[in-house]
């Protein structure tokens, strides 16, 4: 993947020739945000929600999800730790051979562009972007940020981008080709069944993006 010209990387951690080996094996590895922009992604999925309902003025359940969150009313809440997730681990001792474990750098630093989301309307917000991986290797296809959580845990992220963005999904042309980079903005909705729950998905590429500094981290 091109590195985007705006993206600032900082190294932090150990050094960049030093193959990551840790004492304990984490369950995952990731590229997170600091709490303190909790605000701010906030806004942004209030700002996204407004467009939504610019383009679907005759549907209810955009607009009062757009309205329960300005006043705080919403079964949504935003996730901890937020982050995009660079390699599960999940106790498997095999994985520490792969690229994404042994070119790991803790403490790395770079930004991260939201150029859009999913909005499942009381179950789950899934930020979709394409992170610089020259440095950070991220194993999984579609790399995302779960933003909010409702009635779907957050692992559902995955079967969302894959829904939508995946082979055969409505939006598998526009991912592939960027267009989430590309274009000013667009909006799309869609029936979609994760588990053994079902919604609405509306998907919008933000016409303000949102850029956040990370920081790769290992977590227990």
């Amino acid at each position: 993947m091109e590195k985007n010209e705006n993206t600032e990387q900082k190294f932090v951690g150990q050094g960049f020739d030093q193959p990551y080996r840790p004492a304990k094996l984490p369950t995952y590895l990731g590229l997170f945000i600091e709490d303190s922009e909790a605000s701010r992604v906030h806004n942004y999925i209030v700002e996204g929600l407004e467009q939504l309902v610019k383009s679907y003025k005759d549907d209810k359940a955009i607009s009062q999800a757009c309205e329960e969150l300005k006043n705080g009313s919403s079964s949504l809440e935003l996730i901890k730790d937020m982050h995009v997730t660079s390699l599960f681990i999940g106790g498997k001792k095999s994985a520490t051979s792969s690229e994404h474990f042994v070119t790991f750098k803790p403490g790395f630093q770079q930004d991260l562009e939201l150029v859009g989301f999913i909005f499942v309307p009381g179950k789950l917000v899934t930020g979709i972007c394409y992170p610089d991986q020259s440095a950070i290797k991220i194993e999984n296809e579609f790399p995302h940020m779960t933003l909010m959580k409702g009635a779907w845990a957050p692992k559902f992220s995955n079967d969302l981008m894959k829904l939508v963005c995946g082979k055969g999904g409505p939006l598998q042309k526009e991912y592939q080709k960027q267009e989430f980079v590309t274009q000013k903005e667009f909006t799309y909705k869609c029936p979609v069944q994760v588990g053994k729950g079902s919604g609405t998905a509306y998907i919008v590429k933000t016409l303000t993006n949102l850029v956040l500094q990370t920081t790769a981290k290992a977590m227990n």
